[in-house]
């Protein structure tokens, strides 16, 4: 057989680390041009966190045509720039999309990689269309000093109705919330990384607001979650709130939410379910159908 008929029905192959080098080089690139005309708080510098290889997640939906199912999840990605994956055969065609985005060509016989007339990678067009929208909304937003105690990474929890289904009542979240007020929530769940902008009304409440877009076009707040703080801040383990949003029939609901500076805590984690199963019992509060809502108007008018 062909090597290179043999290398395109192979689930894996052996990469030489040269080859691996030189994808890592291009992935380098990448953000080293994501990163021009950024201020230093916003760049990519740590290669050891997942919201920078969301980042490169994203990149490779728009860039390889791969279905979501073909593609490298973040936390392969993270280790395959960092090494972690040298010396081991490697799944083809996670590798064939990274290659496809960065318009790489690999030639199993030499090892060798060539390189396509495509121009430097360019951060995604519609990302930068909502990062430009989140900029403005956050330019335009009240500023707060008692804003810059929350800068950082939490893990946010959202309780869900118990009902007879195989995922969690608990879902998990992870946001970051930037010295400008931006914020970003990452699901894991999905993979997708939601925009927004965090204001502290008073010394007693947070609330954080993320948006929902269609394209390049404003769509609605996806959530409005607020907080209950006091004079502790960041500091404090727990930071209990509500959120108003909508649930996967884009029906809106209001559901208990669980603010965490701790990263280390999960939905698994002893204190985060008897939160949810002790402290928080009503979980969700659906607003009623409209079909219930017509029913109650007929049986009075």
């Amino acid at each position: 057989m062909d090597i290179n008929e043999h290398y395109r029905i192979a689930k894996t192959w052996k990469y030489s680390t040269d080859t691996i080098s030189l994808i890592n080089d291009e992935i380098k690139r990448y953000y080293n041009n994501l990163n021009e005309g950024r201020t230093h708080k916003d760049r990519f510098k740590r290669f050891n966190n997942s919201k920078t290889f969301n980042e490169l997640h994203v990149h490779l939906q728009n860039k390889s045509g791969f279905s979501f199912a073909e593609l490298p999840n973040p936390r392969w990605l993270q280790d395959f720039y960092n090494n972690q994956k040298n010396g081991t055969a490697l799944k083809t065609k996670w590798v064939d999309a990274i290659l496809k985005s960065f318009d790489l060509k690999y030639d199993p016989a030499t090892g060798s990689l060539k390189k396509g007339k495509s121009s430097v990678p360019k951060r995604s067009d519609l990302h930068k269309e909502r990062s430009e929208i989140i900029n403005y909304i956050t330019h335009k937003s009240r500023k707060s000093e008692e804003l810059i105690d929350f800068v950082g990474c939490y893990k946010y929890f959202a309780g869900a109705r118990r009902i007879n289904t195989r995922f969690d009542y608990i879902y998990e979240h992870e946001l970051e919330i930037y010295v400008d007020g931006k914020v970003e929530i990452r699901n894991p769940f999905n993979k997708h990384i939601y925009l927004g902008t965090a204001v502290v009304m008073t010394n007693s409440c947070l609330q954080i607001i993320s948006y929902n877009f269609d394209n390049m076009l404003l769509d609605g707040i996806g959530n409005l979650l607020t907080f209950k703080i006091n004079k502790y801040a960041r500091q404090a383990e727990l930071i209990p709130g509500v959120g108003l949003t909508f649930d996967s029939g884009h029906q809106p609901i209001a559901t208990h939410v669980l603010l965490v500076n701790n990263l280390t805590l999960t939905k698994r984690s002893p204190l985060i379910r008897e939160y949810f199963d002790t402290l928080a019992e009503q979980l969700r509060m659906y607003a009623p159908s409209l079909d219930e809502v017509e029913t109650l108007v007929n049986k009075y008018f």
